[in-house]
């Protein structure tokens, strides 16, 4: 099995809606809208597109050969994410498998290092650790479980807390251990070449106190200082507000 990237959609995790108990959702996504946090759109051979009508979120990569992502780019070192995932159609050939991205980081020249729990349809799981965008090592090696529901879907979680990890699927424990390759970063999807998957229930949890932190510095855009209270963002581009850069074959200059 091979896992090559060449598609990294990076998108700022934007609504983030308070819980009662010591950890507050971030992110919570049931694609019952036309459009929300995720990236939509054609990126090479794979499409990302919200479905209101069913409520899901479809990575439509079946005439891909590598793997693709859509990540949400703001860093927490303790969080859970969750998602339900669903093998909807795959090549006859295709080596396929689909899982969440966590902790996602990004060098200063764009290279991509995370950690991705992947299951496949034939009744495996593992995570892999991914060093910028190339080196790949097995964090938890590939295992049979009979946990993976093979014709309908499977409810994956990730706890993480600086350097330990936990992953269930629906609602079992496989394996708590510890690695030292990423301590926190954001969140995303992964869809294997020659696979279509659908997503529902995308939830990300953070620590109360980390968000409570990262909201009085700059808010869930970096420009509502509050909470709570009406904000308004405008910009007549007289002065740098935004970042500036490339991305791909993209460019953002004031």
């Amino acid at each position: 099995m091979r896992l090559f990237l060449t598609l990294i959609i990076s998108l700022l995790a934007c609504f983030a809606i308070p819980a009662t108990a010591a950890d507050t959702y971030y992110v919570q996504e049931d694609f019952t809208a036309a459009t929300g946090v995720l990236y939509q759109g054609s990126v090479a051979d794979a499409t990302f597109t919200y479905h209101p009508e069913g409520g899901y979120y479809e990575v439509d990569n079946l005439k891909g050969e590598t793997g693709v992502m859509a990540t949400l780019t703001d860093s927490f070192s303790a969080y859970e994410l969750s998602a339900d995932l669903e093998f909807y159609q795959m090549n006859v050939d295709a080596d396929a498998y689909a899982g969440l991205i966590y902790d996602y980081q990004e060098s200063g020249d764009g290279k991509a290092s995370f950690y991705l729990f992947a299951i496949f349809p034939d009744g495996y799981y593992c995570v892999w650790s991914v060093d910028k965008d190339s080196r790949r090592t097995y964090v938890q090696n590939l295992t049979a479980t009979p946990l993976v529901n093979r014709a309908g879907r499977n409810t994956l979680r990730v706890k993480a807390e600086a350097n330990q990890f936990e992953v269930f699927l629906n609602g079992q424990l496989l394996s708590r251990f510890r690695d030292y390759a990423q301590d926190h970063g954001g969140v995303g999807v992964f869809t294997s070449g020659g696979t279509l998957t659908r997503f529902r229930a995308f939830r990300w949890m953070v620590d109360e106190a980390q968000y409570a932190r990262k909201m009085a510095v700059g808010g869930s855009f970096s420009f509502v200082k509050e909470q709570g209270l009406p904000a308004v963002f405008s910009d007549d581009f007289t002065s740098p507000a935004w970042l500036e850069g490339e991305s791909g074959r993209a460019i953002f200059k004031y």
